[in-house]
């Protein structure tokens, strides 16, 4: 049976559309090529920080300041209509020193000139909003970074879709496609052809290897990383703490996540040894009382890092009906309401601002 929508890709930014474009009332399904929700998007961290440090005139900085106003909300929306608590949380964030006291400074006003809140803070001042901070450099507290958990979020959103009539799919990857005079006609699967009015491509790190058929070259790469989670201990934080691409989250039930790698590593997606030591000998820095953690589970995932650095959401040029929403790398969760508003703008065909054309091709 045709749908008005057919979504492939079943991760954080697929489901929220799908919701979306279900709550517009078009008829929507979204095909995976495994389990929806159990790659990149259930990998991650859940860091919803209080906006991106860039020029206000970048493209990058008005969508993640859309995204911020949207997160609440959202938050408060999937808990109403599906009983399920993402455990969204404002707790705060610490920045630490990466590299002079200088840089550090500098790093700092970005944020400030967006508007976020920021608070200077010398080693002791640190200690004295986590006890166990055992490094030795200075920081700077964003008190509105916030954090939500990513499994607990995708299953509040898989259960929004069924809630919402939308028909979710694992196990059927698309392969392919068939087109008419340059508009697609059909995604193949392995089962069947399936039929939409208008196709939205959310694949993460395999849309290059459908995009690639239809002629579109989106260079994005697949980057690996590599997270730990710590069994619930005596160690207590309340903050999320972040050394330039690392970092600390503690959750709610008394566990610790460590991550993460930036790992050229193809479509690899094993753990590595050497790796998960790595980030153990980071948290242990930070915080001491890590270093005889017990490691509860270790997993990694595949980000889709658009080489342009910048995510791709738009139309395909020369194909009408054929949408795209991928490339966002490690901001895929964070991004991901303000993306579905982009795409359920253009299934929409509503006009766009200046700056989220910038996304498109």
């Amino acid at each position: 049976m045709a749908v008005d929508c057919l979504v492939i890709g079943g991760g954080v930014i697929g489901l929220t559309t799908a919701w979306r474009l279900a709550q517009f009332g078009f008829s929507v399904r979204v095909c995976d090529q495994a389990a929806p929700g159990r790659e990149a998007s259930w990998a991650g961290a859940g860091i919803l920080p209080p906006g991106y440090p860039g020029a206000m005139s970048d493209p990058l900085t008005q969508l993640t300041a859309r995204t911020c106003e949207l997160w609440p909300d959202l938050a408060a929306e999937l808990r109403e209509v599906t009983g399920l608590d993402n455990q969204f949380q404002r707790c705060g964030g610490l920045e630490l020193a990466i590299g002079t006291i200088d840089e550090l400074a500098e790093y700092r006003a970005q944020w400030t000139a967006i508007g976020a809140r920021t608070e200077w803070l010398e080693p002791s001042a640190i200690r004295e909003l986590e006890p166990e901070f055992s490094g030795a450099e200075a920081g700077f507290l964003l008190p509105d970074l916030c954090q939500v958990r990513n499994p607990r979020h995708l299953q509040a959103l898989l259960r929004a879709c069924e809630l919402a009539g939308v028909v979710v799919s694992p196990n059927c990857p698309v392969t392919g496609w068939a087109s008419h005079q340059g508009r697609i006609t059909a995604a193949v699967t392995p089962a069947e052809e399936i039929t939409a009015g208008q196709f939205i491509v959310t694949a993460g790190a395999w849309s290059p290897l459908l995009l690639s058929q239809v002629g579109v070259a989106t260079e994005i790469v697949p980057v690996r990383g590599q997270i730990a989670l710590l069994a619930p201990s005596s160690v207590k934080l309340s903050h999320v703490i972040e050394r330039e691409k690392r970092y600390i989250v503690p959750r709610l039930d008394g566990r610790i996540l460590i991550g993460a790698t930036e790992e050229l590593a193809g479509y690899e997606k094993q753990n590595t040894d050497e790796a998960i030591a790595g980030l153990m000998e980071f948290g242990s820095v930070i915080c001491s009382a890590l270093r005889t953690a017990e490691i509860e589970y270790c997993w990694a995932g595949l980000r889709p890092c658009a080489v342009r650095n910048r995510p791709f959401i738009g139309r395909v040029p020369g194909r009408d009906n054929l949408i795209v929403a991928t490339g966002h790398f490690r901001s895929g969760l964070h991004l991901s309401p303000a993306t579905a508003e982009l795409v359920v703008k253009l299934v929409q065909r509503q006009s766009l601002t200046d700056a989220f054309k910038a996304f498109g091709f």
